[in-house]
């Protein structure tokens, strides 16, 4: 007989999610590549990845230049805001916290919407000695590192996590109201390009953009990783922690870290993209049945960017002439998902009271 802890269950239990995932990547990113306003056969993507046989132009460009970095992107962006999301549930030990709590996502907006919106000679220096997409990326990510060094500092003062969480959500409300203030004044082009930012997008990062990405995204998402047993640890509580050696206040601080790089540099480049990182840790602590961080962590990184390349292929479905807000289909999936999580309140803050 095995037993429910035997290594045999665990290794089939895993089993299971992972090779479920994994078919779900490879068959998404597929029709990722093959789906869209433009059908292209099979036989076209695999000539163009390939480099052999012959293909059409006109199917060489729209594949190498425009749905596979698209698709890398979803791959890359999905895996960032899902450990995110991961790391401030474990940090805040708050079942609906998400990359976004700390602040940075709004950090992000009002560095854009001072480059769109505003008037000034910065706004219009960047924009010229830039291009309009490398500054608003610029902006973004300025206005990203300006909230996670105020978050850092407060970090170093503040020891209790919830009066860290009460600030953070202070310092969204703060910068959307001076964001409000923005397009209160703003003309009628300028408000329209920005809002057109806020609903996201996984069309503006080509080669040129997945070259400083992927190399950061994958860099922060192998460290925490690496660090997976301290956050085992920071899950049950930090008193716990301190008496198992653990130095808190370091951990934290690499946590708040890489949750601002990873939500800094997606939303910089894609604009905010919400639930995914909410949605998908719960999701996967389902599935697999697992509380280690070293199981969900890569486990939630393969179920972000699931959920995002079948948002990115549910926005561009066959026969659509435009493309929807990939922003308004992942709060289209992310809301029910959400709100299952809140009905269910009590049983995850149990689950999160007891270290699981």
């Amino acid at each position: 007989m095995t037993l429910p802890w035997h290594p045999r269950t665990a290794r089939a239990t895993l089993w299971f999610p992972t090779t479920a995932l994994l078919v779900a990547l490879v068959a998404l990113f597929a029709a990722d590549l093959l789906l869209g306003s433009v059908r292209i056969p099979f036989a076209q993507v695999w000539a163009a990845l390939s480099g052999s046989g012959s293909i059409e132009p006109k199917y060489r460009i729209l594949v190498l230049d425009s749905r596979l970095p698209r698709a890398l992107t979803a791959v890359l962006a999905g895996s960032a805001l899902a450990t995110c999301g991961l790391l401030m549930q474990t940090f805040f030990r708050n079942p609906v916290a998400g990359p976004y709590i700390l602040g940075i996502s709004s950090g992000a907006s009002l560095g854009v919407a001072l480059l769109l919106l505003g008037q000034g000679s910065t706004s219009l220096f960047l924009g010229w000695a830039l291009g309009a997409a490398p500054a608003v990326v610029v902006a973004a990510s300025a206005g990203a590192g300006l909230t996670m060094g105020l978050m850092l500092l407060l970090a170093s003062r503040v020891r209790d996590s919830a009066t860290l969480l009460v600030f953070g959500l202070m310092m969204g409300s703060f910068t959307g109201a001076l964001v409000s203030l923005l397009q209160y004044q703003a003309d009628a082009a300028s408000l329209r390009e920005f809002v057109y930012w806020t609903f996201g997008s996984l069309d503006h990062t080509h080669w040129e953009e997945l070259a400083l990405l992927a190399p950061l995204l994958g860099l922060c998402l192998g460290l925490g990783w690496l660090f997976s047993s301290r956050f085992d640890l920071l899950a049950l509580g930090d008193d716990y922690a301190r008496s198992m050696g653990l130095s808190v206040s370091w951990t934290r601080g690499l946590a708040m870290v890489l949750t601002a790089l990873m939500a800094g540099a997606v939303t910089a480049y894609c604009g905010p993209i919400s639930f995914i990182g909410v949605a998908v840790p719960h999701a996967i602590r389902a599935l697999s049945g697992r509380t280690s961080h070293a199981v969900l962590w890569p486990l939630s990184a393969l179920g972000g960017s699931v959920l995002l390349l079948g948002c990115d292929l549910i926005s561009r479905m066959p026969g659509m002439e435009s493309t929807l807000p990939i922003n308004a289909v992942t709060a289209l999936v992310g809301a029910p998902a959400v709100a299952a999580i809140v009905w269910r309140m009590r049983r995850i803050s149990s689950f999160f009271q007891s270290g699981g």
